[in-house]
């Protein structure tokens, strides 16, 4: 059962638990890799953006059907560097992003990111290529509340997000 441009239409779905490299200070390097270079290990930037390479970030998709409780499909994942998804961690404060060949890894069927509340997402194109760089921008500051609208951003949060523009 696998998710489609057909059935993400009629299915309500929701991104529940899945691998993604730990993010730990101490551990990662401050490193300047050229922007035609794809990183092999996680990269940190200006102490806000994590960039991930493909490779951390692959899972093997599993998806879960409703409860009687929850009427959402749930996808969830088992981290393996050979998996058939890519899944975008977020940060609280920061950035993660991941470069996506285009065209798509084999055996790569979807992306996925963590539920936005609060964040901004950005896809952008890389000079002479024709590969994506995705990223997942977050803040908690300035929230709309748990009970406003899934597209409520509050000038506030707007403004840290704008601060924190990808490199």
């Amino acid at each position: 059962m696998p998710v489609t441009s057909q059935n993400i239409t009629s299915r309500p779905y929701a991104v529940g638990n899945f691998n993604a490299p730990a993010f730990v200070d101490s551990l990662l390097p401050a490193v300047v890799v050229p922007a035609a270079v794809v990183p092999i290990v996680v990269t940190r930037y200006r102490n806000e953006h994590i960039i991930y390479p493909m490779n951390l970030v692959r899972n093997d998709l599993n998806i879960t059907l409703p409860s009687p409780h929850n009427a959402r499909y749930r996808l969830v994942g088992a981290g393996n560097a050979g998996g058939d998804v890519i899944y975008l961690k977020y940060f609280d404060e920061m950035i993660t992003s991941v470069r996506l060949p285009c065209p798509a890894t084999p055996g790569v069927d979807l992306f996925v990111t963590e539920t936005l509340t609060g964040c901004k997402f950005f896809v952008d194109t890389i000079a002479n290529s024709n590969d994506l760089m995705v990223y997942h921008a977050n803040t908690h500051q300035f929230s709309a509340g748990a009970v406003a609208d899934c597209d409520a951003q509050t000038a506030g949060a707007d403004n840290v997000l704008d601060q924190l523009t990808p490199q």
